[in-house]
């Protein structure tokens, strides 16, 4: 969940700052459902004592199910299609154009999601309404996009270009 952004200030400033990309402003206020990362951590907490073994088929910050046998996984992280980057390469988005429902806030399984950071198991960023030109940088490997286009006037445009990582 993301709060308010003057949740818990005193003096009327905000609490926070969003560093990673201004579009995520559109983002604060989300209190619709737990995150999968509040799932997790509810998880760790309370249900870590069940599962003493680590998964190692969890990826993508996944966690233990209730029989310990199975994972549970972050939205959109299953299925086989991917475009791989090659060995040493990260990926650079740009959102040349959306067109979906405007919401504020807007929250996960609406418009066009965006997971680039490297924890995926965090909600992406989330884009609802008319935007343009958004540069995602390079940060990892894999992106992962998730588009919930309503109406036959909604679009999204993307270009992607491999960089090379910087040591």
């Amino acid at each position: 969940m993301m709060p308010e952004i003057l949740f818990g200030s005193t003096n009327g400033r905000n609490t926070y700052e969003i560093l990673a990309s201004p579009a995520y402003i559109h983002m604060v206020g989300q209190r619709e459902e737990f995150s999968h990362n509040d799932f997790k951590k509810i998880n760790d907490v309370y249900c870590s004592q069940k599962c003493t073994k680590k998964l190692k088929e969890c990826k993508n910050n996944g966690y233990p199910g209730r029989d310990c046998n199975d994972c549970i996984c972050p939205v959109g992280y299953t299925g086989k299609k991917s475009i791989d980057t090659r060995a040493g390469s990260n990926v650079a988005l740009v959102v040349e154009k959306v067109e979906t429902e405007e919401l504020i806030p807007c929250v996960q399984n609406k418009g066009l999601e965006i997971k680039y950071r490297h924890d995926k198991g965090a909600t992406g960023l989330v884009l609802c309404g008319s935007y343009e030109n958004i540069i995602i940088p390079p940060t990892f490997s894999r992106t992962l996009l998730i588009y919930h286009g309503l109406e036959e006037s909604h679009e999204v445009r993307i270009s992607y270009k491999e960089r090379k990582r910087k040591k």
